[in-house]
């Protein structure tokens, strides 16, 4: 069966979260289904979906939000043909506690991960044998994902019969205590290696410690710092009256300036209207007055009979030099390192209009320089690792003044802030940003990472969506992040309490301060 890479990507879909952990896990069940279906349909055995896999099809045509396991039915007078077709299963499935499965532990060998869609996990059919239920071969089917699924007769009455007469709006009060599947295999993964999977994030108290006596210089800190220290040489060779030095030092100047002012071009094109005029007037200056300094006495006093006395005076061209070394070091200042700086990293085009209302109010406030800078994102292959190259660059709108992401370097600009989207670094099974943009990274760029959940927002009043809330909360770029910015009280304080129960009721007081809500937040 074939399964574009673009369908495991996390979703939510009618307040419900899926993670591609679970979409995996429906395409290696349908794997198990085709091969048991297939044959149980060459040996002339009815059967049929039943249970949550019947209202799927009846209700969405596939599997249902809080659905993580495929159900059919035989009849029970087929039990005992069923028992003995089952005998002709590949070798790699096996029919044990009713239900046909390809294992029960964690597998990570590439054969498997590549029948199984990345699933690492086993998984299968759940068989049950039901007296009532009345299959009529070739007549009955319901669309189910991509299978032709035969269903019962009179199927809306046996639905009816298991869900109750609302059976088109049936929401489970609770649900089975090993949902979902893949996290009770996790948790018994655990139990009995004493480590977390690959495919799960690990909690370690050192991951909330930021060191942030150490948030480093930005480049254009470096730049103003060397084009200082060059203009002070310039002063320091003038007031020696070493004309022989000038040349060296003069020019020296001069290629810094110049190397400022393109770099200002490049990574700060609204502050370089005003800097780059003023560095260009600098050189300039700097230019007249090593000719005149380095010129001959004959040629200075042709000059002075032509020009007059002042056009060729050292101190006027010095004191030009200075004023507008100062006024370079002062637009600097009040065009860019003055002012804060924030980084937005969007990656999915659907997830701008959570990160809309932070936007807005950074870009309304004179102290800050706003970028939004959309970041690629990859799909994962099902060897678990980095497959087709995504950009949805072009699909942020027009409001956010996107800039490209191959033409902006953290390194260079080590914002005050950046704003970021996507907290899973490598645990999705799904979709993972390139590595250089993980969690740890960013705060080696950053005094603050904000966290923004890209998706919408889940119903944690309903036991399916709440049950699955854990998998999308506890990740790292959740638990390293300076501030979670979440968008309700109660989304609030399910973060809270969902993180002290995965890092231990000591750290409560650090969810406290770090999640907080979109319209109570402080985050500069």
């Amino acid at each position: 069966m074939n399964f574009n890479e673009g369908l495991f990507e996390d979703e939510v879909g009618s307040k419900y979260y899926i993670p591609a952990m679970m979409k995996r896990c429906h395409a290696a069940e349908l794997e198990v289904l085709d091969v048991l279906g297939t044959l149980l349909d060459q040996q002339g055995v009815c059967w049929c979906a039943t249970g949550e896999t019947l209202l799927g099809a009846a209700r969405c045509n596939g599997f249902l939000p809080w659905s993580d396991t495929v159900e059919i039915a035989v009849p029970e007078q087929e039990r005992q043909r069923f028992l003995e077709v089952i005998k002709k299963l590949p070798d790699d499935l096996r029919f044990t506690e009713n239900k046909v499965c390809n294992g029960s532990d964690l597998n990570r060998e590439r054969e498997f991960l590549t029948k199984y869609h990345g699933f690492p996990f086993g998984c299968g059919v759940q068989v049950h044998f039901d007296d009532a239920v009345r299959v009529c071969r070739g007549e009955n089917y319901l669309f189910f994902e991509n299978f032709h699924m035969p269903v019962p007769e009179q199927y809306e009455k046996v639905l009816e019969k298991h869900f109750g007469p609302g059976w088109e709006i049936y929401s489970p009060e609770s649900l089975r205590p090993w949902y979902p599947f893949f996290m009770a295999q996790e948790h018994r993964y655990e139990a009995e290696n004493n480590q977390t999977s690959p495919y799960f994030y690990e909690f370690r108290m050192g991951d909330l410690i930021r060191n942030r006596d150490n948030d480093g210089n930005s480049l254009i800190d470096n730049f103003l710092s060397t084009f200082v220290e060059g203009h002070n040489q310039v002063l320091k060779a003038v007031q020696m009256s070493e004309n022989g030095s000038i040349i060296p030092v003069f020019t020296h100047a001069q290629d810094v300036a110049v190397k400022f002012g393109n770099f200002i071009e490049v990574n700060f094109p609204e502050a370089a209207i005003v800097v780059v005029p003023m560095l260009e007037a600098y050189c300039n200056r700097l230019y007249l007055l090593g000719e005149v300094l380095t010129a001959s006495p004959a040629d200075l006093n042709t000059t002075r009979a032509q020009y007059g006395e002042e056009s060729v005076s050292p101190e006027v061209y010095l004191e030009s030099c200075m004023k507008f070394a100062s006024a370079v070091q002062a637009a600097v200042k009040n065009e860019i390192t003055g002012k804060k700086e924030v980084v937005f990293l969007p990656f999915k085009a659907s997830g701008w209009k959570n990160m809309k209302p932070l936007y807005q109010y950074y870009k309304a406030r004179q102290d800050c320089r706003v970028y939004v800078v959309p970041v690629p994102y990859y799909h994962v292959t099902d060897q678990n690792t980095a497959g087709e190259k995504c950009y949805e660059g072009g699909d942020i709108p027009d409001e956010a003044d996107a800039i490209p992401y191959d033409t902006f370097n953290l390194y260079t600009h080590m914002p005050d802030t950046v704003v970021t989207q996507n907290p899973y670094d490598q645990y999705s099974l799904g979709l993972r940003l390139p590595a250089d943009l993980y969690s740890d990274e960013l705060r080696k760029f950053t005094k603050h990472l904000i966290y923004v959940p890209w998706f919408d927002e889940v119903d944690i009043d309903k036991m399916p969506a709440k049950s699955m809330s854990d998998y999308y909360i506890r990740q790292p770029g959740v638990v390293k992040a300076d501030v979670v910015l979440v968008r309700s009280p109660k989304e609030r304080k399910y973060y809270i309490d969902s993180l002290t129960e995965f890092a231990g009721e000591d750290t409560r007081p650090i969810w406290e301060e770090k999640i907080q809500t979109m319209q109570g937040s402080v985050v500069l």
